[in-house]
């Protein structure tokens, strides 16, 4: 497995392919399941075609009274492409600058390998990894197809597989490409993953808001929608659309195009602007003197942590301009589905079980669905993105001179925990903040306590993750880290989702960190969990820092 940097590559997102991909495949083979039980009676299905007008951010409702239709709208609309996405713009970021920020690329580049032969290696090994995903996806939608006694479509469960696979890819060459402008993996990943978030509220938006479908033109999610391959009667190509998905693919392999000159023509661990390096290079060498003295001043160098947070500044900030779009933007359409939505409750038994019980009619039960439905797991990859950079370094051997100084490693591995710890509670403030603003520009009525209950009541998840990557980062290398967490926060998700479909046991439920979390938004912040979280979270961490204590810097082992 180690023999080309294909299949090295590869073999890295062996938890990744696994993950993801049998969590969306589970996820539509849910659907598809529990249509029966969930739409089982005439007057459900009359009622079904309201119910999926009044939720279009979901997805275009196409025959939504049959089950392949149900789950096109329910799940492939909106979860599976935004899913397979965060994991995308994470691989697509650290595609070379993963390499880069580790030094490892300057030792693959010393052999008989080119750079452009190393960038087609790792993009052929990415490209087979999406096909995989979108593969499992398509088994486990034909395994759908034969539980709920339907005849089993091949054709148009590859087809939504390969679907999937194209938009993961679609955005992974764009954080490919907007690695290569920017020196830090997690920034580009950060900014990826804001224009997601765009991306998303383009595409719904021109869903939901009258006069505003031009908008959705703009978003690749559309093109991605443009195909509902469960739907075989769709169009007339099995429910695919080839032209979307052949322009999906192109842009893809447009950002590809003009990522790979900018990569071969770069300097290793520099952007591919020289002109801005060039101009700061020429500023520092005519005023030495000058720059000593503004660094004497300076406050950032005067702490690890400090140092830390203001190398990851750009990432920090474009990571919170992602969520905090998201969490305006959802609170800013409640408004308009409010009244509807109290009509349609009242009148529909259906809905309490197409939404587990949640009452939707309710201010704070829309917020449970529309805002905190994608923000926890945007959250838990914000800090999994943020914490990363430590298991970097320690591959790299980059604290050597740090602990030549009179610095004691606990110190060390706290502060550098510090600065993530304030990265991550500008998350749920940003969160707070911004459903609040959404909720009093649209007078939609809001409990701020419990909106506060429900952003700051994130913190545990994300401490949990950085400190579980900080104990891994002291063992395992760091594309084993990703995959490992990659791969749990996929499994912790999608068992939160899926419970109630697939009848997972309580023990194993309780396992997941986004059920420990719960609803707080309605049902107000369950404090046991709170604290036996944050108490979780502090023996990894505590454990982080022992194995760091007495393991070798370079190795991390």
């Amino acid at each position: 497995m180690f023999r080309t940097i294909w299949t090295k590559t590869l073999r890295d997102y062996r938890f990744a392919i696994f993950g993801w991909g049998i969590g969306i495949g589970l996820l539509l083979f849910a659907s598809l399941v529990a249509y029966a039980t969930q739409v089982d009676t005439p007057a459900a299905r009359a009622s079904l075609p309201q119910i999926a007008a009044q939720f279009r951010f979901f997805g275009d409702p196409v025959e939504v009274t049959t089950p392949t239709g149900y789950t096109t709208w329910r799940v492939m609309g909106l979860f599976a492409p935004i899913l397979i996405s965060i994991w995308a713009v994470l691989a697509g970021a650290r595609l070379v600058r993963g390499e880069e920020e580790r030094g490892s690329i300057d030792v693959l580049l010393s052999t008989p390998v080119s750079r452009l032969h190393l960038l087609l290696e790792k993009l052929g090994a990415l490209l087979v990894a999406m096909l995989f995903i979108g593969l499992l996806i398509g088994l486990l939608a034909m395994a759908g197809y034969a539980s709920a006694k339907l005849d089993v479509d091949v054709a148009g469960s590859l087809l939504t597989g390969l679907n999937v696979s194209l938009i993961g890819f679609f955005f992974a060459a764009l954080a490919l490409f907007l690695s290569q402008l920017l020196t830090s993996r997690s920034t580009a990943a950060g900014l990826a993953g804001a224009l997601l978030a765009v991306a998303l509220i383009l595409d719904a938006t021109g869903r939901t808001v009258d006069n505003t479908a031009w908008l959705q033109h703009l978003s690749p999610l559309y093109y991605y929608n443009a195909s509902k391959p469960l739907i075989a009667d769709y169009t007339s190509t099995h429910g695919a659309n080839p032209g979307a998905m052949l322009l999906l693919l192109g842009l893809a392999v447009l950002l590809i195009a003009v990522s790979t000159p900018l990569f071969l023509r770069r300097d290793i661990g520099e952007t591919a602007l020289p002109s801005w390096q060039r101009y700061a290079s020429g500023v520092q060498k005519d005023r030495t003197g000058q720059a000593l003295k503004q660094a004497e001043k300076d406050v950032f160098i005067r702490a690890i942590s400090l140092r830390a947070l203001r190398a990851h500044a750009e990432s920090i900030f474009w990571w919170l301009v992602g969520i905090g779009f998201y969490a305006i933007w959802a609170t800013s359409i409640a408004k308009t589905t409010e009244g509807p939505l109290h009509k349609l409750y009242a009148s529909v038994p259906l809905i309490n079980k197409l939404f587990s019980g949640q009452d939707i009619a309710t201010n704070a039960g829309f917020l449970a669905l529309i805002v905190f439905l994608f923000l926890p797991i945007l959250v838990v990859v914000f800090a999994l993105v943020e914490a990363l950079p430590w298991a970097n370094d320690l591959e790299n051997g980059r604290f050597e001179l740090l602990l030549s100084t009179p610095k004691p490693r606990t110190r060390l591995i706290l502060e550098r925990f510090g600065a993530v710890l304030i990265a991550m509670l500008l998350a749920p403030l940003v969160i707070w903040l911004g459903i609040l603003i959404a909720a009093s520009a649209t007078a939609f009525s809001v409990d701020a306590s419990k909106v506060a209950a429900a952003s700051f009541g994130l913190l545990p998840l994300e401490l949990i993750i950085a400190s579980l990557v900080y104990l891994l980062a002291g063992r395992l290398r760091p594309a084993t880290v990703v995959g490992v967490m990659t791969a749990f926060l996929a499994a912790s998700y999608f068992v939160e989702l899926l419970h109630t479909l697939l009848n997972v046991p309580d023990w194993v439920v309780s396992l997941s960190i986004f059920h420990q979390y719960g609803s707080p938004i309605t049902d107000g912040l369950n404090w046991g969990a709170f604290f036996a979280m944050i108490g979780i979270a502090l023996v990894l961490l505590a454990l982080g820092v022992v194995l760091f204590n007495r393991g070798d810097v370079e190795r991390a082992a």
